[in-house]
């Protein structure tokens, strides 16, 4: 269709449009969106006008929702909270997992947060070839904790090696 509209389906009681396919081989879609467009564009949107969702994404046991920005963003998003991610209580389970050269990049308003962590035995672990976390700002870092606000580890046996270290940059305290 050149002009408009390719698929449309509507519905007062169920699903507009729905696909399924039924090959056993990998990257087959039941529903697949592209945009082929140069300039930007949509390969697939959903949305929502109430409280629900725009988008539903399951798998039993593979990935819920795979995104590759190539030398671009793989996943951007926005709101009052951007991104919420829960992990199941089994141990090795992870809210959040990213690896990268940059795994997580958060930046929070002048009177937010940029990473806030919660629950479960460990707010934050983190761990890098170089660095593990990196902050910068009037409070870097805040660590509150019932037991230990910061505690740090190092499998190094050099004299030079520190599990957590610190240094003052000014000339008064």
């Amino acid at each position: 269709n050149t002009t408009g509209t390719a698929v449309l389906g509507e519905s007062d009681a169920g699903n507009g449009v729905v696909g399924q396919a039924h090959s056993p081989a990998n990257a087959v879609a039941g529903v697949k969106g592209s945009h082929d467009g140069a300039n930007g564009g949509i390969g697939v949107h959903g949305s929502q006008s109430g409280s629900g969702w725009g988008g539903w994404f399951t798998s039993a046991s593979g990935i819920g929702v795979n995104a590759n920005g190539g030398t671009g963003v793989g996943v951007n998003a926005g709101g009052l909270t951007a991104v919420v991610a829960t992990g199941s209580n089994i141990s090795g389970s992870f809210g959040v997992r990213a690896s990268g050269h940059v795994a997580v990049s958060a930046v929070g308003s002048p009177d937010g947060d940029g990473v806030l962590t919660s629950g479960g035995n460990t707010g934050l672990l983190a761990s890098g070839g170089q660095i593990g976390v990196s902050a910068s700002g009037p409070t870097a870092v805040l660590a509150q904790g019932s037991a230990i606000g910061v505690h740090g580890v190092t499998p190094s046996t050099a004299a030079n090696a520190w599990g957590v270290f610190g240094e003052v940059n000014s000339s008064s305290p």
